[in-house]
């Protein structure tokens, strides 16, 4: 899913977990000691999706 950050009332909440294509960053560009990295496309998507889960993980807890 691709969601437009300008689209979103508070765009606070968001903050990238990975970045890809950091093969052809621009060598001033230093993405956080926590990112997922991949130099081109990744072939599997599975580090991108746990460490989304890991940092929302407390968003979907049930009020009870």
């Amino acid at each position: 899913m691709s969601i437009k950050a300008g689209s979103l009332d508070d765009r606070r909440v968001l903050q990238p977990i990975g970045h890809i294509w950091t093969g052809s960053a621009q060598p001033w560009f230093r993405a956080p000691d926590d990112s997922v990295l991949s130099a081109g496309q990744p072939d599997d998507m599975s580090d991108y999706i746990e460490r989304w889960r890991k940092v929302t993980a407390d968003w979907f807890v049930e009020a009870g």
